[in-house]
């Protein structure tokens, strides 16, 4: 039988209860309906596209004591796995609770669902503020969100004659309705004050209908732990990006220079918000007409913005002017997108290129910006070798650092080695002591797989995403995660097959400026956390592993041993997309490892040193091949989840 996992870990089960309640009076007070915040609609359907839904296999589920007065059966899954339109819960999804931990200053997530035995009209969801002994968080803090559909072209961004509804968006609405048997899925993030006090904090949502006389009160529980988390400064999270003010004129037409200001000042701080300690990428083209590397647009106050928002440089830089300059120095044009050419530039060609990127680094000194590390060749074919390395070579012969959107693996790789500083993999392809031994090259990847391509699958969106992000991470050595694409189109376009244009993906924007979260965006950032509970463990016991006291040399070999634990189950892999694993281990192993450190740092550090973001004996067992292969964790038994002290 599936066991709750946060019941347990809450300490304590707070029923819910059942309230004669008016729908009319919901705590909506006075709000008129036209003040009221409702889902934007489904996009349309164009004629001619056949539906892929998803197929349900789960049976009906038959209602239970208050259930059909209420109108809706309540239940919650782990925010890995997508609710879809038509999805039904099985018994033992049911809930009469909500539960979670956190850590001074972290975003916690929970999220439930109603299956609707009726229609539901002007449903509503409104959170209390949490209460414990020593303080309160206030409602302001709990944001609630409904997870909205979209018709996408699918199974793939390029598919033009099928899509399917999906979960997408996180929209902030007052009120919604929902059709007999179509789920309405709510997704709540608590942002815990810094200044908070430690302890266990009480609140609750109300659910209620027009459909119905009798309100739901849904408790929600949260366990507040006693420190922060820590962040390796060896890790960095960043995106492919198109600035919303370097190309608002070409996404967002007949916008104001005043929203689009607005929704880029909002668009930089969700970016921070999400996880982001590194700028996105700025992209710099060959300008024709002053024959020089610049951008469409004045980055100033863009670089402006990242940095207010708290994200750092190095910045990663696209040169995307290779077709212009090749055409404007040779008169022919430049087969794309892999750089096929119909003649072999002379030498005089990658001097121009040297000469140009000495002229343009010197004006990026001059501004004060932060070092740029270039992309002179966004995914170069195997068959433009030559161009390729030569390429890489001119702009190395400027000075500045490159990074080369390649697999260390692949044939041609070894050709790059000496004009390439970074390897961006698309996939963890090279195996950890690969990694770890190589003193020339760093090693981040694109993991596009789980932001927008090749299939639009929300379980590898979300499940593959908090792999990718949290363990996955930490099982590959790699430094830095720099997917395409943060957000891909507009909300006009989730039904744009890519050869025919910009299929939508990522967090979208509203009429007034603010940012819509894609819902797989919001796992990455809890699988971004994942990592740093398991780094602000390795610290914890790295500190004390040498302290005098044997009580806190026990706990710090427990800690090294649960590291082990994790390190070993997590089989390396290339891709994480078939996400196989049990959801319900992200949390049981943070939760083990939140107890821990709890309890170390109950006692002094003995050393103050930074830790390594790999404390544990990594070549203690054989890693494996880093093929797909199935991904399995070990589960502990849910008495051995006790209590943090």
């Amino acid at each position: 039988m599936k066991v709750n996992f946060f019941l347990l870990v809450a300490g304590c089960v707070i029923f819910s209860c059942l309230t004669a309640f008016s729908g009319q009076e919901s705590g909506h007070g006075g709000d008129s309906a036209e003040n009221l915040r409702k889902p934007l609609p489904v996009n349309a359907v164009p004629s001619g596209l056949t539906e892929l839904g998803f197929k349900e296999v789960n049976p009906e589920p038959q209602p239970a004591g208050t259930e059909t007065e209420l109108g809706f059966i309540l239940f919650s899954r782990p925010a890995t796995i997508p609710v879809y339109p038509n999805t039904r819960p099985l018994a033992d999804e049911r809930i009469k609770s909500l539960t979670v931990f956190g850590t001074l200053g972290e975003i916690v997530s929970m999220n439930f669902a109603a299956y609707p035995l009726k229609a539901l009209n002007n449903l509503r969801v409104i959170a209390t503020e949490l209460k414990s002994n020593e303080g309160v968080i206030p409602s302001e803090s709990v944001d609630i969100r409904l997870v909205t559909y979209r018709n996408v072209v699918y199974p793939s961004y390029r598919s033009e004659k099928s899509y399917r509804k999906v979960p997408e968006l996180l929209e902030k609405v007052d009120v919604t309705s929902a059709p007999e048997k179509e789920c309405r899925r709510y997704w709540l993030k608590i942002r815990i004050p810094d200044s908070a006090v430690a302890g266990l904090y009480s609140g609750s949502v109300t659910i209620s209908s027009d459909s119905s006389s009798k309100t739901f009160v849904l408790p929600l529980t949260l366990r507040l732990l006693p420190f922060k988390l820590l962040k390796d400064p060896e890790k960095h999270f960043t995106a492919y990006n198109y600035d919303i003010l370097m190309y608002g004129a070409s996404l967002y037409k007949g916008k104001s220079p005043e929203w689009l200001a607005k929704a880029a000042h909002n668009d930089w701080k969700a970016m921070a918000e999400f996880g982001f300690n590194t700028f996105p990428t700025l992209t710099t083209y060959y300008l024709a007409d002053s024959k020089k590397i610049g951008f469409p647009r004045s980055p100033d106050e863009t670089i402006n913005g990242w940095m207010a928002a708290g994200l750092k440089g190095p910045a990663p830089v696209v040169f995307a002017g290779s077709p212009v300059l090749y055409k404007a120095l040779t008169g022919k044009a430049m087969g794309m997108p892999h750089y096929m050419l119909p003649e072999t530039p002379s030498d005089e060609y990658y001097k121009t290129i040297t000469r140009l990127v000495v002229e343009f680094d010197k004006e990026r000194q001059a501004k004060g910006w932060p070092e740029f590390i270039y992309n002179p060749l966004d995914e170069v074919a195997a068959e433009s070798k030559d161009f390729g390395v030569k390429t890489y070579k001119a702009f190395k012969d400027a000075g500045v650092k490159t990074y080369a959107t390649k697999s260390p693996m692949v044939p041609d790789a070894s050709d790059y080695v000496d004009v390439v500083d970074a390897w961006c993999d698309p996939y963890y392809s090279a195996p950890y002591e690969k990694v770890v031994s190589d003193k020339k090259h760093s090693y981040w990847c694109y993991p596009n797989y789980v932001e927008c391509a090749p299939t639009h699958d929300p379980l590898i969106f979300c499940a593959g995403g908090r792999m990718v992000y949290g363990y996955g991470l930490w099982r590959s050595g790699y430094t830095m995660l720099i997917p395409w694409i943060w957000r891909w189109g507009n909300m006009d376009s989730y039904l744009t097959p890519a050869g025919k244009g910009t299929p939508a993906c990522g967090n979208q924007v509203d009429d007034n400026g603010e940012i819509i979260p894609a819902v797989y965006w919001d796992c990455i950032r809890e699988g971004i956390n994942d990592y740093y509970y398991v780094y602000t463990l390795e610290t914890a016991v790295a500190q004390r592993e040498s302290s005098g006291d044997p009580e806190c040399r026990k706990l710090a070999a427990q800690g090294k041993s649960l590291l082990q634990e994790i390190w070993d189950a997590v089989k390396p892999q290339i891709t994480y997309e078939n996400a196989p694993w049990n959801h319900e281990e992200f949390d049981s192993y943070r939760w083990r490892m939140a107890q821990l450190i709890g309890q170390l740092l109950k006692f002094p550090a003995a050393d103050n040193n930074q830790a390594s973001s790999v404390i544990i004996d990594y070549k203690s067992k054989p890693l494996g091949s880093t093929q797909k292969q199935n991904h399995i964790f070990y589960c502990p038994a849910p008495s051995a989840l006790g209590m943090m002290v």
